[in-house]
């Protein structure tokens, strides 16, 4: 959505129409998280605070990174996803956590063209609750990735 008002206006529809659908929104301006929570999201996360946990990963090297209170940030090896699209796997279907980018070659990614394919050395950076972590973790084979340090 171009602005959170549209984002809280779409997250209502949606829960109303599809209320087993997991709902996860971009924020633009973080105090509006908790208008999200309260319209129905799942998770409600800016890019300024994925942009920040990505960066958290770079320079103190953290492997997971509590994002908020429900949601956390883990770094995993691709698993069974190499060979598929990071968005187009029901990876959020089937397990409640979603790969919001991907680091390759010490370049990290949040957006991905259509033909774009994990490859089996990709990291990926997966956000969810601590429950669906898990699930993304055994349904997919989805170890720690190792750490890549400059």
């Amino acid at each position: 959505m171009s602005d959170d008002s549209e984002s809280v206006f779409a997250t209502a529809v949606v829960r109303d129409y599809a209320p087993e659908v997991p709902l996860i929104v971009r924020v633009l301006r973080t105090p509006n998280t908790a208008r999200l929570y309260r319209t129905g999201a799942d998770f409600a996360i800016s890019s300024g605070q994925v942009a920040g946990q990505i960066l958290a990963y770079h320079l103190l090297g953290e492997q997971v990174i509590h994002v908020e209170n429900r949601i956390k940030f883990v770094r995993l090896g691709a698993g069974t996803l190499a060979g598929h699209h990071p968005w187009h796997n029901q990876a959020l279907e089937r397990t409640g956590a979603k790969i919001v980018a991907v680091e390759r070659a010490r370049d990290v990614m949040v957006e991905f063209d259509h033909d774009f394919l994990l490859r089996p050395d990709d990291a990926l950076f997966v956000c969810g609750s601590t429950n669906s972590l898990k699930r993304y973790q055994r349904e997919f084979h989805a170890s720690t990735a190792p750490g890549v340090r400059s």
